[in-house]
């Protein structure tokens, strides 16, 4: 979704080896190697590739366009930052070849979040579970323009898998610095000053 992730693909996609058939990826505007990164991958078989370029500074549009290039009836919802762990590879395969996995309609991962090189454990960061697997058939996105999340059809089933996601996010105070500027331009687009004021009443402390 974040263009400009070239240096941090190859991890991701090296962790997505063997379990996932095929990536579809929306680039938000990368100039750097992204594009030359995914051609590579599509000519060497390794997944299938479907992606495509659009100027989009809002990530529930951005995730919708994302999955509709998604043609496989399973989706897992993961950014360059984000890395399979070896237990949940292993989670992963094994209901792959017992069938478990379609005993839910969607399924909870939970994040192993790390901010500026440190393991968070406070709050929603200490391993919260985000709905990331889930049957593309009648789901999408919502449309809050960060923080975005799975929208699923009524009756949905969700279970919750063990192995966590390993994200490392904000390596840098810059890219920290960056991070939040951008997060906070996009909820003021959408928030109102009444409900900014309070949740910074609320949060600050």
């Amino acid at each position: 979704i974040r263009p400009n992730e070239h240096p941090r693909l190859p991890g991701c996609l090296d962790s997505l080896a063997g379990v996932a058939a095929g990536l579809a990826v929306l680039d938000t505007g990368s100039r750097d190697g992204t594009p030359g990164l995914l051609a590579r991958e599509a000519s060497a078989g390794r997944f299938a590739v479907r992606w495509e370029t659009a100027a989009v500074d809002d990530f529930g549009a951005a995730r919708r366009r994302a999955l509709a290039l998604a043609d496989t009836p399973w989706a897992l919802w993961i950014d360059a930052d984000e890395r399979l762990t070896a237990a949940l590879r292993e989670e992963l395969r094994r209901r792959l070849a017992d069938g478990s996995l379609e005993t839910r309609d969607a399924w909870r991962i939970p994040l192993d979040t790390h901010v500026l090189g440190r393991r968070m454990t406070c709050r929603e960061l200490a391993g919260r579970p985000h709905l990331r697997l889930f049957r593309t058939r009648g789901a999408t996105f919502d449309d809050a323009a960060v923080h975005e999340g799975v929208r699923l059809p009524p009756g949905a089933t969700i279970g919750d898998l063990a192995g966590p996601l390993d994200h490392h996010t904000m390596t840098s105070w810059r890219e920290y610095l960056r991070k939040v500027d951008r997060y906070t331009r996009l909820e003021a687009r959408r928030a109102s000053r009444r409900r900014a004021a309070w949740h910074l009443w609320v949060a600050a402390p």
